[in-house]
């Protein structure tokens, strides 16, 4: 279905004043052309512990160019009064393919919500964003391109837990307290898991306008975690039955947590700096710890900003992932934009192999 369709279709069915007082018909176009290039390497072992190990070029796939669409939507958003102070509002997004044609849809999680708003706060219930990522991932998750291999993402997104938006959420956001936030949300039906509440998060912002602070804490139970989904699967297949059962049947099962914390301050002359950091305590990803450390100086129309990333486990596999990103933007205007930038990621593990990841994005950006 095209955008113009959807959008007449709505307009036909309901009639209007059917979305409330405050209905906000908004999207952004987001086109990019990229280049992604990636490489393995394996580290030849040597007997000589002083001599520095040769690296077997295992792989170059030469890079490839491709027009792709970087998360372009149309979403539609508004607000009822029912008095004595107390609002319903709803927001609906919806993904559009800008590149192979507008059409919706999409593995690409938006935002569908519903709820109640008052001088008690916001409860909303539907696919929202989570309270950590509001908390610890959008200070530094601040790039146009598909950079999201940084290292909030490489930690945020193990198991079954989401990056930055869930489905199945109730969430609370209390009203303003000065310039504190407190936030917390329930998650039922994580993907295999049990019915009831699967994960809840706990989250705290203060933003004065200068200085930004956020901490937040999450946690999956473990009968919804991966490793026990798989377990349960085992149990109910009898293969943890008789003298050979199967090896996940002997794991014990533990609750997946995460703690992380960002900060940031914006100076007065343009610049802008923050970083975050997430702690990971996960079913056989123990230890698992990121950074990133993000930078920004605007003048005039014009952006260009760069961050730093790192993410480790030292138990398992031993993973090491990071990498750079750098980036230039100009604004024709409020609602015009293009963007240019470079990313360089490297991963290595346990057994000496390592794997470069390249990316130019160029792209441009439409709002109305």
């Amino acid at each position: 279905m095209t955008i113009r369709l959807l959008i007449v279709s709505i307009f036909l069915i309901f009639p209007a004043g059917a979305f409330g007082e405050n209905l906000t018909v908004y999207g952004s176009v987001r086109v990019g052309i990229r280049h992604i290039d990636q490489s393995g390497r394996v580290l030849v072992p040597s007997d000589d512990e002083n001599e520095r190990l040769p690296e077997l070029d295992v792989f170059d796939d030469g890079g490839e160019w491709d027009l792709s669409d970087e998360l372009s939507r149309l979403g539609f958003r508004g607000s009822e009064d029912l008095g004595n102070g107390l609002s319903a509002i709803y927001h609906y997004e919806f993904g559009v393919d800008s590149a192979d044609g507008p059409t919706l849809g999409g593995a690409e999680k938006r935002l569908a919500y519903a709820g109640l708003q008052g001088n008690w706060g916001t409860v909303t219930i539907g696919t929202n964003w989570i309270p950590y990522y509001t908390a610890v991932g959008e200070a530094v998750d601040l790039f146009w391109g598909p950079f999201t291999a940084n290292g909030y993402y490489e930690v945020a997104g193990l198991g079954n837990f989401e990056g930055d938006r869930s489905g199945n959420l109730i969430t609370y956001q209390s009203p303003d307290l000065g310039d504190l936030n407190l936030m917390g949300s329930i998650k039922t039906s994580a993907d295999g898991g049990e019915t009831g509440v699967d994960e809840y998060q706990l989250a705290a912002v203060y933003d004065n306008g200068a200085l930004f602070l956020g901490a937040a804490f999450r946690e999956l139970r473990k009968d919804s975690t991966v490793v026990g989904i798989e377990k349960r699967k085992a149990e109910s297949a009898g293969l943890c039955d008789g003298p050979a059962p199967a090896l996940i049947c002997a794991v014990k099962v533990k609750n997946d947590r995460q703690f992380g914390g960002s900060a940031g301050y914006r100076f007065d002359f343009g610049l802008s700096v923050s970083g975050s950091v997430q702690k990971s305590d996960n079913n056989f990803q123990d230890d698992w710890t990121s950074y990133d450390l993000y930078g920004e100086y605007d003048f005039g129309n014009n952006v260009v900003r760069a961050a730093y990333f790192n993410a480790e486990n030292d138990k398992g596999s031993e993973q090491n992932t990071d990498g750079w990103i750098v980036g230039f933007d100009h604004a024709f205007s409020e609602r015009t934009l293009f963007w240019v930038e470079y990313g360089d990621s490297n991963t290595k593990d346990r057994f000496n192999q390592r794997q470069d990841v390249r990316s130019l994005s160029i792209g441009f950006k439409q709002d109305f």
